[in-house]
């Protein structure tokens, strides 16, 4: 395991006050549009844009003894909102919570080396920069092991309450199993159920190519690292990528879809990174007050200038949580990484970045291509104009959900969609297809059958979120009671046929989803085999309101008995197999 740090060697000596040269937290926010704290550009409303209400969970390892007082020394050397404990909250302060990596208050060892709770400190203090009154919860592993970092700190910290945000600035080489729904890790890097969307961020490495995971997680949005240069006014002047920004094509990720099309062609089958960039070059670096690491007396970093990818990743961090700050703000949910935000930013306008078009090489910068490349990604943020898209990006499918959910698909008589936020669906917003299956019933692999089925008008009983769509009987794929006829089919909801209160479409367009109906299969494994039969057989002979009754057994939906008519439909189906990807 490594973690991504801008220095190396010696450790430095403290001072008594932030080192002269480096870039202050008041040219960092104007340089990316933000503009000084108190004065800033983005206003949601009568509400300043400084991430209030949210909470940006930072991931490390072992412990920062003394974060939450230099959190406040920093703070006040910059002119920035102090921090109150989330147990003793302060009206119109944001607060800071430490915890271990399930939740608890027992805080892990002490790095002896200071790597760890120097990092600690860089993120804490960074994002605070730019979102300045978001709450901040470090979330401390107890060692530096994945299943301490991940499956411990992110797994909790996903589920915390208030959490909108998930920064990681740490990260190893790739393995084969990192995807793997059982074994990897890619699968805690998404929302939980039943909780506001979360968006995780990873930096890239500070080694350059291949870069590190968990950023070549699809499901994180990965923060690679630019050398920033800022006029005497604060402005922005000129961005160049920094060498040593990890990025490059993943070994085992396949490309997700919000890439396609999008990456210059530097791959079409694997997961590219970085995603987006900001300032890390140590050279136009920034400070950071760690007091366990350099003396209380002298708490700042002095002889070296802080940055790498551990600073780029809690900056974007900041940005995030002011976007999800102002989704709320006009009534919509935080974004979801996987499902929103990483979409969202592959379709924002190219004036939602700086551009980068050359690296910080020695002698000479080498050019980078205009658009997507593998040291800046996207760009670096023009803060000011991408949060205003983000908070107005539109909504997202959060499920599809099949019938009534469950595995069964002896009957499907329902389609329900829900929604991230409030939408409405226009007419067509939902068209069925029934894959051609041949006589065998196994999928021979043509193109649909049938372009489209008529569905029942959708109806959402929860004003807007949850959309119920029903099948209509009498059609081509319908039986006499409602239900699908066996077959396979996809269900397409079309993106721009979805809109919210601010008439903006579904994030990532259209959704498709293959799923089948056989009556008989109540377990759901496409086949008609010998545990639906068992189950079969204990329901033969019930009626509606019998304990033995199984209501995937009543052909016809009509509360009858299961009798002869139902098993003769039965019979005629064990055996049947179908087989396709979905």
């Amino acid at each position: 395991m490594r973690h991504s740090l801008g220095w190396s060697g010696v450790r430095p000596l403290g001072d008594t006050v932030p080192q002269a040269g480096t870039t202050t937290p008041s040219q960092m926010r104007s340089a990316y549009g933000l503009g000084p704290y108190g004065a800033g550009n983005l206003v949601f409303g009568g509400d300043q844009g400084d991430g209030a209400g949210q909470t940006i969970a930072i991931i490390g390892a072992y412990d920062d003894p003394n974060a939450f007082a230099d959190l406040n020394t920093f703070s006040a050397a910059f002119g920035l909102p102090t921090f109150a404990s989330a147990s003793n909250p302060v009206p119109g302060m944001p607060t800071f919570t430490k915890v271990n990596q399930s939740g608890g208050s027992t805080m892990p060892a002490v790095d002896p080396t200071h790597g760890w709770d120097v990092e600690a400190s860089l993120d804490i203090e960074w994002a605070h920069v730019m979102a300045p009154k978001a709450n901040i919860m470090l979330v401390e592993a107890a060692t530096a092991a994945w299943a301490d970092l991940i499956q411990g700190a992110v797994n909790w910290a996903r589920g915390a309450a208030g959490v909108s945000v998930v920064s990681m600035s740490f990260g190893g080489t790739e393995f084969s199993f990192e995807g793997s729904a059982t074994w990897g890790f890619d699968k805690y890097f998404t929302t939980p159920a039943n909780h506001n969307g979360v968006t995780f961020l990873a930096a890239t490495g500070d080694m350059g190519s291949p870069g590190d995971y968990p950023a070549y997680s699809p499901n994180v949005v990965a923060v690679g690292g630019t050398a920033i240069h800022v006029n005497s006014d604060n402005s922005w002047a000129s961005e160049n990528g920094w060498v040593n920004s990890g990025g490059g094509i993943s070994a085992y990720e396949k490309q997700p879809t919000y890439q396609l099309g999008k990456v210059n062609g530097i791959s079409t089958t694997r997961r590219t990174i970085p995603d987006v960039s900001i300032e890390a070059d140590p050279s136009t670096g920034v400070a950071i007050c760690d007091s366990a690491a350099y003396g209380v007396n002298t708490p700042w970093l002095s002889g070296f200038l802080q940055g790498g990818t551990s600073l780029a990743c809690p900056m974007w961090a900041g940005l995030m949580a002011i976007v999800n700050q102002g989704r709320v703000l006009v009534g919509q949910g935080t974004l979801d990484g996987p499902t929103q935000t990483l979409p969202a930013l592959y379709k924002l306008p190219s004036s939602d970045f700086h551009d980068i078009t050359s690296d910080t090489s020695i002698p000479t910068a080498n050019p980078l291509p205009a658009g997507y490349d593998l040291v800046t990604g996207l760009g670096s943020p023009v803060a000011n104009r991408l949060i205003s898209d983000l908070t107005s990006a539109g909504p997202t499918l959060k499920t599809t959900q099949i019938a009534d959910g469950n595995v069964q698909r002896s009957e499907v008589r329902s389609l329900t969609f829900a929604f991230d936020h409030p939408v409405s669906l226009a007419a067509g917003a939902v068209t069925l297809s029934l894959l051609n299956t041949g006589g065998s019933g196994l999928n021979d692999g043509s193109a649909p059958s049938n372009a489209s089925a008529a569905l029942g008008a959708p109806t959402s009983t929860d004003g807007g979120i949850t959309w119920v769509v029903p099948i209509l009987s009498g059609t081509a794929f319908s039986d006499a009671s409602g239900s699908l006829v066996d077959g396979i089919y996809t269900v397409t909801l079309h993106g721009g046929l979805v809109s919210d209160a601010l008439s903006q479409h579904l994030i990532g367009g259209d959704s498709v989803k293959t799923f089948h109906r056989l009556f008989g299969d109540v377990d759901g494994d496409k086949r008609v085999g010998s545990n639906d039969y068992l189950q079969f057989r204990t329901a033969f002979g019930s009626s509606l309101g019998s304990s033995s009754y199984i209501l995937y057994f009543d052909y016809g939906g009509h509360g009858l008995l299961i009798g002869a008519m139902t098993y003769l439909q039965f019979a005629s189906r064990y055996g049947r197999i179908f087989t396709y990807a979905g």
